[in-house]
């Protein structure tokens, strides 16, 4: 339902996404070359799980399921922010917050959690396929 700009800015190169997680925090590059850097909320007792993954879906608000009740964006206790991009081979996700206080602490359940402006932004970068690392 939302109409295209008459113009799109597109960023060539290839991206990769590295999160460290003992410093909470998310850096991009592009073609192997810094790109931009950003503070993030990672699970809580070390809970994201280390590996390499690629950016395996990408979607706008997406329902949340917490104990069989389905979580809508317009609900007040919707966890994710505005966009959720999803790991490959896992449940998990790099998605926003509506708790922007705990960016930089050990918090989730295994997710990487963003500022929401944050995640609007990179959501725009990376395409699918978007390699992702999460180093110690």
């Amino acid at each position: 339902g939302e109409r295209l700009p008459d113009r799109l800015k597109i960023v060539p190169g290839k991206f990769t996404i590295i999160v460290e997680r003992t410093k909470n925090i998310l850096t991009l590059y592009r073609d192997g070359e810094f790109f931009k850097e950003y503070k993030v909320a990672t699970g809580r007792d070390l809970s994201t799980p280390l590996g390499e993954y690629w950016i395996a879906s990408k979607l706008i608000s997406p329902p949340w399921i917490d104990e069989g009740k389905i979580i809508t964006s317009e609900q007040p206790e919707y966890p994710l922010g505005p966009a959720w991009m999803g790991l490959s081979g896992t449940r998990l996700g790099l998605h926003g917050t509506k708790s922007p206080e705990v960016i930089g602490q050990y918090v989730s359940s295994g997710c990487v959690r963003m500022l929401n402006e944050d995640i609007e932004e990179l959501f725009k970068i990376v395409p699918f396929g978007t390699k992702v690392k999460i180093i110690e």
